[in-house]
């Protein structure tokens, strides 16, 4: 979907300290000053308000989806948005390969040598995104 918003228009994609990242497409003409108040968020309930653009937030590993929350909220609240319809929540896994170095000592007490050996360690890295669109419902 990342892509798809980058052939669109501008992705604004933002990593702080956490490994939450976000992106923001607006879609609307209108612009309105960030929302100061709470964002209300829905899975179930799309609103009669006007909407803005689409947000989407990415948490690495264990990221809590809290903290994603947060920052999906934020994202659209940038927007001028009060409100979020989530259309989507979903983890995908991507292969990670890391090459180690290991030495050790193989060889004698006479004749002492240190080895080293190249092993590869696969593992899956989980990437949760939110995807869900923003809406001014209030005047």
């Amino acid at each position: 979907m990342k892509r798809k918003l980058l052939a669109l228009g501008t992705v604004i994609t933002v990593a702080g300290c956490s490994s939450v990242e976000h992106g923001v497409f607006r879609t609307a003409s209108v612009r309105y000053p960030p929302y100061p108040g709470p964002v209300l968020v829905s899975r179930t309930h799309e609103p009669s308000g006007i909407p803005l653009g689409v947000v989407q937030v990415y948490g690495k590993d264990s990221q809590p989806i809290g903290e994603l929350m947060e920052e999906l909220t934020r994202s659209a609240a940038a927007l001028g948005a009060d409100f979020v319809k989530v259309d989507r929540v979903a983890t995908r896994f991507d292969p990670v390969a890391v090459d180690e170095t290991v030495s050790y000592e193989c060889g004698t007490e006479k004749e002492p040598r240190t080895c080293t050996q190249t092993q590869t360690t696969r593992y899956e890295v989980a990437t949760t995104q939110v995807l869900g669109r923003a809406f001014r419902t209030a005047p």
